[in-house]
């Protein structure tokens, strides 16, 4: 099995985010596979929300960055008191 964890980038949400991406190359049953893992997480203040993706063939990381835009976008509007779209 090989394992690697790589920062990634993600788009402006919140006061800081960071984001990291943790492949995975095993064999099983004589076929080779790759199990793709991505986790985020956005700041706002003193609060954190944190999205993980990922699965077996890959993680889709435009996935990941809307997710954490979007999460940090209705937390920032929960935080000032507003009610985000359903």
């Amino acid at each position: 099995m090989v394992a690697q964890v790589v920062q990634t980038s993600l788009p402006k949400a919140g006061d800081d985010r960071f984001g990291v991406r943790l492949s995975m190359v095993t064999t099983v049953q004589g076929l080779t596979t790759t199990l793709a893992l991505e986790a985020a997480a956005a700041r706002i203040g003193p609060n954190v929300i944190s999205v993980t993706n990922g699965g077996l063939g890959g993680a889709g990381h435009a996935d990941t960055q809307q997710a954490i835009q979007s999460g940090a976008q209705r937390l920032q509007k929960v935080l000032s008191g507003q009610t985000p779209p359903g």
